[in-house]
């Protein structure tokens, strides 16, 4: 494979890369058949070595494809994976929503930005090895990157942040509160009224980036750039 004049990519990582890429396109495919847990965990290895790496998400929502989404990939979970947009927001999409994954090539790479970060914050390094459970445990990023978690787990954090959801029963994207949570639904305040919204409906959460919590972001950001 030849990268292209302008790739940012060495003709080995760009082959490397697609390949995963194709390996999670597969395993994504196998969910309508298995969604065992150890399939899903095969699925979030082979998003998780695309971290840092930018992609354009094409999804499936109402027996439509709607707009897709692209963005800096940062992590995956047990059943979901969170993108970075342009604007900073974090966007989790389910792996059930998910038709492709395509690479898209930036100017500022995954090994780029490694070299710039390329050691941890020495404040986080040090409150990881002297309290690691008690670091970790008030991050739900941190929990997810060490431990792994189902969305419901993830964003349950968040409850009382300003949310915009995309989902079957919803005609369009909405704005709102995110209300409550549990493992089988998410409830938004949307102009004083509680809509329901089911994880197997849920087409993708975003969250603005301002409203995640100074903590989970400095200690996810220092993180996710080194791994």
């Amino acid at each position: 494979m030849i990268p292209s004049p302008t790739s940012s990519f060495s003709s080995e990582e760009l082959a490397e890369l697609t390949e995963c890429i194709e390996r999670a396109n597969e395993l994504l495919l196998s969910l309508a058949s298995d969604r065992g847990s150890e399939n899903l965990r095969s699925i979030q290895e082979e998003f998780k070595k695309l971290s840092n790496s930018y992609v354009l998400v094409k999804l499936k929502c109402k027996e439509n494809c709607i707009e897709p989404i692209q963005g800096k990939m940062i992590d995956a979970g047990l059943d979901f994976i969170i993108l970075e947009t342009e604007v900073k927001n974090v966007v989790f999409i389910p792996f059930q929503r998910i038709l492709l994954v395509k690479h898209i090539d930036t100017e500022i790479t995954s090994r780029q930005l490694s070299n710039e970060l390329i050691n941890i914050d020495s404040r986080l390094r040090y409150s990881l090895m002297l309290h690691f459970g008690e670091v970790v445990s008030k991050s739900p990023f941190l929990l997810n990157l060490f431990f792994g978690l189902k969305l419901y787990q993830l964003i349950e954090s968040y409850i009382g942040c300003f949310v915009y959801v995309r989902a079957e029963n919803i005609e369009k994207e909405q704005e709102g509160k995110l209300y409550k949570v549990n493992p089988h639904r998410i409830e938004l305040d949307i102009s004083e009224k509680v809509v329901d919204v089911d994880f197997d409906e849920l087409c993708y959460l975003e969250i603005e980036r301002e409203k995640l919590g100074k903590d989970n972001l400095q200690y996810y950001d220092s993180l996710k750039r080194n791994k």
